[in-house]
């Protein structure tokens, strides 16, 4: 029998893990934090959130969760802020 690992897995799991990542230190934080911010805070590349976080929210939505973080997930003058 011969298995076959899937090649994007790592890949999946990465973002997966990124974007787990993202949303702890979403909720550990109270203020307002621009995408870039959110990903200093994260420790991944300040890019990471911009890259990421559309498309989960994409998958989310409808949904509770899909609709708060759409709704506190809005963009600024200074870029995207979440809060």
């Amino acid at each position: 029998m011969t298995i076959h690992s899937n090649p994007g897995s790592k890949t999946s799991t990465q973002v997966i893990d990124r974007v787990m990542r993202l949303l702890d230190t979403l909720t550990a934080h109270s203020d307002p934090v621009s995408l870039k911010e959110l990903g200093q805070r994260a420790e991944l590349h300040p890019s990471t959130p911009y890259r990421i976080l559309p498309d989960f929210l994409d998958r989310l939505a409808p949904g509770p969760l899909g609709d708060a973080l759409a709704r506190d997930c809005k963009p600024s003058q200074g870029g995207p802020v979440c809060r």
